[in-house]
């Protein structure tokens, strides 16, 4: 593959922020028929441009992706001047991209795949817009989409509201558009993610019984992270449409929450990152009777047994200092 060239201005001194390795794409969930043939694996790798700082992947010839936002067109200059050109109605238009502050703030690295080629912050993609016409009216977050902005576009004329300077403020407060705010998010990735597999090897090594859970199939690039994960039984997973297929890549085959009732796990590992004690029923039975969640970022701890009350200060079960018995 050439050294790629940065997405919006074109520079050619792109540095590696993160190498996820060679990666199935996550969105690519195995049929029978599919799993029979190889899968398209590619590498994984964020970037960062010296000149103007925006984040993101190198182009991947074997997986199709579709350029319809800001965060997946291949040139943004281009899609936001045909945006300019072909504009009907007087409406807002709305796209969803990643939030950057968050994926970094939270090492929420899932939001890194092949089929989301930019990683705009507010401030670049608001500079992009403003150089074609355009304007970044509003951001909110996106519903039912963890991690993700939804952010409204209008014609030039229109004044932004109060929530696209609040969080280009926080942007700059968190230095996000500096080469050193992505040094440490590196380096605390590389942290993160040995505590995390040094704790999933612990409880194989104690003969422990551990699965991973999630809605809807997140935490695809999370579970490219654990190299015990190849060792699971299975990925319960709420969403009745997942049940059947096989993760791509790892090939764990996904079951229903109902194997919670028939089998019992020391640990599952948590792959949705808004779970709260509230939602997710079966889960939520497992926990409150002695099963352990592992979430795994920003720092792997486990979530705080239920019987603890809510106004008692305690502190959180990290993963290193784990009961293993």
């Amino acid at each position: 593959m050439s050294h790629p060239s940065c997405l919006a201005c074109t520079h050619t001194e792109l540095s590696r922020v993160y190498d996820f390795g060679l990666v199935a794409p996550s969105r690519r969930f195995l049929t029978p028929e599919l799993a029979a043939e190889p899968e398209p694996v590619e590498p994984l790798i964020l970037y960062r441009c010296a000149r103007c700082g925006l984040l993101q992947l190198a182009p991947h010839k074997g997986i199709e992706v579709e350029c319809d936002s800001p965060a997946t067109a291949t040139d943004p200059h281009a899609w936001a001047e045909s945006l300019r050109r072909e504009w009907r109605g007087e409406d807002a238009l709305e796209w969803d991209i990643p939030d950057v502050l968050a994926f970094h703030d939270q090492l929420n690295c899932d939001l890194i795949r092949h089929e989301t080629r930019a990683y705009w912050t507010v401030g670049q993609l608001q500079r992009l817009l403003q150089e074609h016409g355009l304007t970044l009216e509003n951001i909110r977050p996106a519903p039912n989409e963890p991690g993700m902005l939804r952010v409204s576009i209008t014609r030039e004329g229109r004044p932004p509201r109060p929530a696209v300077a609040a969080a280009i403020e926080r942007e700059t407060e968190a230095d996000l558009e500096s080469p050193r705010a992505w040094d440490d998010f590196a380096l605390l990735l590389d942290q993160s993610r040995d505590l995390l597999n040094s704790e999933l090897d612990e409880w194989q090594y104690r003969n422990k019984r551990l699965a991973a859970y999630t809605v809807s199939g997140r935490g695809m690039t999370t579970l490219s992270l654990c190299d015990a994960c190849r060792r699971f039984p299975c990925l319960i997973d709420e969403c009745p449409d997942m049940r059947g297929l096989l993760t791509p890549g790892h090939r764990i085959p996904i079951v229903g929450p109902e194997r919670l009732k028939t089998e019992r796990f020391d640990v599952l590992l948590l792959l949705v990152p808004d779970w709260d004690a509230e939602g997710y029923g079966i889960v939520q039975e497992y926990w409150r009777s002695g099963g352990r969640l592992l979430i795994p970022a920003p720092k792997p701890y486990y979530a705080d047994p239920p019987h603890l009350d809510d106004t008692v200060s305690s502190k959180r079960e990290t993963a290193v200092f784990a009961d293993f018995g």
